[in-house]
């Protein structure tokens, strides 16, 4: 199962001043990226943050980034604008919208 984190729009003024310079999946919550906190929770590594401005986006330990597109699945897609707690981690199911548990 793939795991993909959707960016929100950051053009407003609310993201300023660090809207469209990294991926909102790639800023810091605490300790862990955002990004890190989906795939820790989930127990799987994120597949691509899907945004069309930031598409291209490169850096040393980051997943792609690519425009929206045809996702793939099966799929978990997370909003990065939501930094889950980590101690919402799942002990070993994770519960899918068609009530069907995934080891």
């Amino acid at each position: 199962m793939r795991l993909y984190l959707l960016e929100p729009d950051t053009e407003s003024s609310a993201w300023a001043p660090f809207g469209g310079v990294s991926p909102v999946a790639e800023w810091r919550v605490g300790a862990y990226r955002i990004r890190e906190r989906w795939e820790r929770v989930v127990g799987r590594s994120v597949t691509a943050i899907i945004d069309d401005r930031m598409a291209g986006y490169t850096d040393v330990d980051s997943p792609p980034v690519q425009p929206a597109g045809e996702i793939i699945g099966p799929a978990i897609v997370a909003d990065a604008r939501f930094a889950p707690r980590l101690s919402d981690r799942p002990s070993k199911t994770f519960s899918r919208l068609d009530r069907k548990s995934v080891v």
